[in-house]
């Protein structure tokens, strides 16, 4: 099944984790940075089942948690809505809530609760050691949202956020397959897709 096109590269990427997680292990770099560029509006019922259903099956693979797909995505759903209006709510009361510019509550929410289920200090240390703090801005920004607010900005920004995540996933597959084929003392075979992500035919 052709992933969609608005957003083949991430979900590529997702499906291939999806692949290699019960084998080589949690991505704790890569997964918290597919999370950090996903999300959706609040009152888009459509974006956030789809979406909800894409996280359920990286939870599962990753095995942050269990069930079958359908549940597991009603249950993170409500998970990430509830997180959205506890923060609305202690911003109303006054309470500073670390946030990704207002624009996007949800992906903030998101990150929230991924790091209920494992911590992504390993993920925004990486991320983090990647971006440039803006001119002015004297407190560095949260990495893993920083990533999110590049790739929804579109154009280089998006691509630049793209090399980034080929390049945590070449990291860790490169680790994991390397402590494998220690312990098994045998080759691997590896797959490479170059652009696979562009239309037959053309490369980007």
């Amino acid at each position: 099944m052709p992933a969609a096109p608005a957003a083949d590269f991430v979900q590529v990427l997702e499906r291939i984790v999806c692949a290699l997680a019960p084998g080589l292990g949690l991505f704790p770099v890569l997964l918290p940075g597919l999370f950090a560029v996903s999300g959706w509006f609040l009152g888009d019922a459509d974006g956030r089942d789809a979406i909800c259903a894409r996280h359920a099956r990286l939870l599962i693979a990753c095995g942050l948690l269990a069930g079958g797909e359908r549940d597991v995505a009603r249950q993170w759903s409500e998970r990430v809505e509830a997180s959205v209006a506890e923060a609305a709510g202690a911003v109303a009361a006054g309470i500073e809530v670390e946030d990704d510019d207002g624009s996007q509550p949800v992906t903030a929410a998101i990150l929230r609760e991924l790091q209920s289920l494992r911590g992504l200090a390993p993920a925004r240390n990486w991320y983090g050691q990647r971006h440039t703090t803006p001119d002015g801005v004297t407190t560095k920004p949260d990495a893993l949202l920083e990533l999110g607010r590049r790739f929804h900005r579109g154009g280089d920004y998006r691509h630049a956020v793209e090399n980034t995540l080929m390049a945590a996933f070449l990291e860790e597959v490169a680790a994991a397959y390397g402590l494998v084929r220690h312990l098994n003392r045998e080759p691997w075979p590896l797959i490479l897709l170059d652009e696979a992500h562009a239309p037959r035919g053309s490369a980007s």
